[in-house]
């Protein structure tokens, strides 16, 4: 199918009726009713439609690159489409209105990547998003609160499908930027949705903020907390001492600008934190303390005893403090077979 910008680019007018679906730190989502006119729509969609906040300072450049995202799979092999909408939530047009941009059309999260999320017996149970955050949960936690259960095993074989993942977006031109347990949900296997033998399949949200190499995101990449990387805190030092110092606007810009850049090597920072905390299992339940996740000892003996020595040192290897030491996915991949 041949698109053109204008294809994927929609009067909120012509959405039809929609009903609010939930509401988030930068937008409200709505259900549409039927299908938006956009060429090959089909299913259900929702309207994601973006706070006045994040409008004043991307709207521009949610207007300007969005469409060229949504597009960017049609420049893809038919294989490598279906892995798109396989792993990924990616935006399926530009909604508009008086000439402003206002949001992004998306499919709707399919019911495989839920669960109900039960309160400890306190209140009926929620349907809530299967993020890889619960996995993170002690297994000893789960059943009560009607989690899915992980075998280091289960975790590994996930870890190495969601490095695919990244591996591909990297190799599309891509930079993923908030990389978290938050924008990344798996599938439920009690709904039997996983294959190939694999307890879980990863999806990727917030495809909105990905980046093009070179390029400016749609709207800005943000970095859940106590996911920083270290060349991003230490550019938010930096800038504190310039102020601190007096220094010129030029210096305190240029520290600023350092602190927001986030390219495929904080990709595999991040990659490489998420591996640390899918294997470590924390001493205190309601722990979320990222830092001391990199000395954990029981995610390293765990990783150890799944793959040996030399492929653990190579996973942690992508926490070194210097971007430029840090393996790419392909490499982690290699070093595994997958690739």
């Amino acid at each position: 199918m041949n698109r053109a910008p204008a294809d994927v680019t929609i009067q909120k007018s012509a959405l039809g009726p929609m009903a609010k679906l939930g509401r988030g730190g930068q937008a409200t989502v709505f259900k549409l009713s039927s299908p938006p006119p956009i060429p090959g729509a089909e299913g259900q969609y929702v309207f994601k439609r973006y706070n006045s906040a994040i409008l004043e300072e991307s709207g521009h450049s949610l207007a300007a690159t969005m469409p060229q995202l949504v597009l960017h799979p049609d420049t893809m092999s038919e294989d490598d489409q279906k892995f798109v909408r396989r792993h990924t939530v990616w935006p399926q047009g530009l909604v508009v209105e008086n000439g402003t941009a206002q949001g992004i059309l998306m499919k709707l999260i399919p019911d495989p990547f839920f669960f109900d999320l039960e309160f400890n017996g306190i209140g009926p149970s929620e349907r809530t998003l299967l993020e890889v955050q619960y996995l993170m949960v002690p297994e000893s936690k789960k059943r009560e609160r009607g989690i899915p259960s992980a075998t280091a095993k289960d975790r590994l074989y996930l870890i190495l499908d969601v490095l695919k993942i990244v591996n591909f977006l990297h190799h599309k031109g891509l930079v993923i930027g908030d990389f978290s347990p938050k924008n990344l949900v798996v599938s439920n296997p009690g709904k039997g949705v996983a294959s190939s033998g694999k307890k879980f399949t990863p999806k990727f949200l917030d495809v909105d903020a990905f980046r093009f190499a070179g390029g400016v995101p749609p709207i800005q990449q943000m970095h859940t907390p106590n996911w920083f990387p270290p060349e991003v805190r230490a550019a938010a030092i930096l800038r504190d001492e310039l102020i601190a110092a007096g220094a010129s606007q030029i210096e305190i810009s240029r520290a600023r600008a350092a602190g927001n850049i986030q390219t495929t090597k904080s990709d595999i920072f991040k990659m490489g934190l998420l591996a640390l905390r899918l294997l470590h299992i924390p001493h205190d339940p309601n722990e979320d303390d990222t830092q001391s996740v990199y000395v954990s000892a029981t995610a390293t003996s765990n990783i150890e005893r799944l793959v040996g020595v030399k492929r653990a040192s190579l996973l942690r290897s992508m926490l070194d403090t210097d971007p430029a030491s840090r393996p790419t996915a392909h490499d982690v991949l290699t070093a595994f077979g997958r690739k």
